[in-house]
């Protein structure tokens, strides 16, 4: 609201008409804000991912259902949260789902919290496409901005513009 609103402006100040609202509304629903529930394939697999940086669980829950929402369920997560965040409210969020909790090298983040005993863990440097498409064709990615932007580049996901051009 706060860009639309100073792009009317700045368009008010050049003395130039608002934008169309028909046109305004087509262009910002394609606004793609990476790993804010975004959705990518895996390269060279059938598998998608929705990624998401949700770190307590309310955004956990909500990522959840956006994702059942979206297939039917879920096949697996992976979950970056290092012991600051909300590991308790994810963990009792996910309690259906199969999960891989996912570490991250950075030394100045604790991965000390206590998880499920079913649970799998791997560490964020040995993700990969096949490590991915190997947990199913509906894999939610959750957790910090550090973990989310190295499935971004894992997934080779376009992170370098905010508006699609394709339906803008």
């Amino acid at each position: 609201m706060l860009g639309t609103a100073a792009a009317t402006r700045v368009l008010d100040l050049m003395e130039a008409p608002p934008a169309p609202p028909a046109r305004l509304h087509r262009v910002l629903e394609t606004v793609n804000l990476p790993a804010r529930l975004s959705r990518h394939a895996v390269p060279g697999a059938t598998t998608e991912v929705v990624v998401d940086s949700a770190i307590d669980r309310v955004g956990v829950a909500a990522a959840l259902s956006h994702a059942r929402d979206l297939w039917g369920g879920v096949d697996h997560v992976l979950l970056c949260l290092p012991d600051h965040k909300d590991v308790s409210g994810a963990v009792d969020a996910l309690r259906e789902v199969p999960v891989t909790a996912v570490r991250l090298p950075e030394e100045h983040l604790r991965f000390d919290h206590a998880l499920p005993a079913h649970w799998d863990s791997v560490r964020a440097e040995d993700l990969s496409p096949a490590s991915v498409a190997a947990l199913g064709q509906r894999v939610l990615a959750l957790g910090t901005v550090y973990f989310t932007g190295r499935v971004l580049e894992v997934l080779d996901a376009p992170t370098d513009r905010l508006f699609d051009p394709h339906t803008a």
